[in-house]
């Protein structure tokens, strides 16, 4: 259920209030304190290893136990949210994320020119663009990030024409059903009933006098 506590699949992060469930963490509404939001968090999980990855992160998580606000009350942009989906899609499935997404998702879609991290073709694919930044009007390469590692909030390669494959499955109901993807596409609320304009991992909003259903990112440049 989306309105399961976190804790009863992921125990080490059953410290949360109750109110810390699957829902407020798809709408960002989980007043969880993450490393977008503590240095500590932040520089505990770097420390943790080399290439941290999810169960370092939610060791980290355990260890630290203060939240952000109480569960409802605030929207606050989590990418540390989104790594306990990934974590949480894991523990449920029993399988590597990278390895589920290609399973239930990639694969039987057809896209082939998709792939999670961690994957070796991140750096060797010669199809996979390589982002850059302007400074002093010269462009420079983006060197992979420290967090590159943890997979839920980004961490998938893919194409346009993999992308189309994906946007149709979703309008024909192949992946789930019309009803769960409406309720993927509505809105969440705060306690106060003040919507948030954003649903289960997409801004759903207005643009121009236009409803519009979306997300912009900006990880290494893109």
């Amino acid at each position: 259920s989306y309105d399961d506590p976190i804790g009863k699949y992921i125990p080490e992060l059953a410290w949360m209030d109750d109110g810390v469930t699957i829902r407020r963490l798809l709408y960002h509404t989980s007043g969880i304190m993450g490393y977008d939001d503590s240095d500590a968090i932040y520089d505990a999980l770097v420390a943790s290893s080399e290439a941290p990855t999810n169960e370092d992160l939610l060791a980290v998580l355990a260890a630290q136990g203060d939240m952000l606000t109480d569960p409802g009350e605030v929207y606050s942009y989590s990418n540390t949210g989104y790594e306990i989906l990934g974590s949480l899609i894991e523990r449920v499935s029993g399988e590597k994320y990278a390895v589920f997404m290609e399973k239930n998702i990639f694969a039987p879609l057809g896209m082939t020119h998709t792939f999670s991290l961690p994957n070796p073709e991140r750096l060797q694919d010669k199809n996979v663009a390589q982002s850059y930044y302007l400074d002093g009007g010269q462009p420079w390469a983006y060197e992979p990030d420290i967090l590159d590692g943890l997979t839920g909030s980004g961490s998938i390669y893919t194409t346009l024409g993999d992308m189309y494959l994906y946007d149709q499955a979703l309008r024909n109901n192949e992946l789930v059903s019309a009803e769960t993807l409406d309720e993927a596409f509505t809105s969440g609320t705060l306690n106060n009933g003040e919507s948030i304009e954003y649903g289960f991992g997409v801004d759903v909003s207005e643009y121009s006098g236009y409803e519009y259903i979306g997300h912009s990112g900006a990880w290494l440049g893109f």
